[in-house]
């Protein structure tokens, strides 16, 4: 399955790759290599949610960069990649409130410049639970759910690439440290 974000990607790949097919051969394989690839980056396999409501799930795949603790909430930096899936899943049962939403650059989210500059959106699930995804170089523009319930592992988002950063109470007890590979809807935050 492939997710309807990259259907535009994946019909400019194919249709210049066959426009240049009888003029370049070099040029169509190298189109046709950015399909491929297309094909790969917006993947969407079918994964079995890990139902709980007694934890709290991944939302991304990726990899934790760091985990800060202050004021009494817990900061998870989660670093996602190109080659990561892609789907953003509801960490719990909850209601949802997008708090902000702002389009901006596709600077290293990393640095102070691309934390304030660049495309993100923040969910609020709860008072002890916040999601806030900032887009990276190759983040295409978001696309999220508008609804104001989500169950545990129900798409809210596509984020291609960037930095998710989890923030929850410091009252659950947190499994995860830095540099765990999660996997959405799979692996237990708290």
């Amino acid at each position: 399955m492939v997710l309807k974000e990259g259907y535009k990607n994946l019909l400019i790949g194919a249709t210049v790759t066959i426009v240049l097919l009888p003029i370049n051969s070099l040029a169509a394989t190298i189109a046709l290599l950015y399909t491929l690839f297309n094909f790969y980056i917006f993947r969407d396999p079918h994964i079995d949610i890990y139902n709980n409501e007694d934890i709290i799930l991944s939302p991304v795949d990726g990899t934790v960069s760091a985990v800060d603790h202050k004021n009494g909430k817990a900061k998870i930096f989660i670093d996602i990649s190109l080659c990561n899936k892609h789907t953003v899943l509801s960490p719990i049962n909850s209601n949802i409130k997008i708090t902000k939403r702002q389009n901006g650059l596709n600077l290293d989210p990393n640095t102070y410049k691309g934390s304030l500059l660049n495309e993100q959106i923040k969910f609020k699930f709860n008072d002890k639970l916040k999601l806030k995804l900032i887009g990276g170089f190759f983040n295409s523009a978001f696309s999220y759910t508008k609804k104001e319930k989500v169950e545990q592992g129900e798409k809210i988002a596509v984020f291609t690439n960037g930095t998710a950063i989890l923030t929850i109470d410091n009252s659950f007890n947190l499994k995860v440290k830095s540099g765990d590979k999660l996997k959405s809807g799979q692996t237990a935050i708290a």
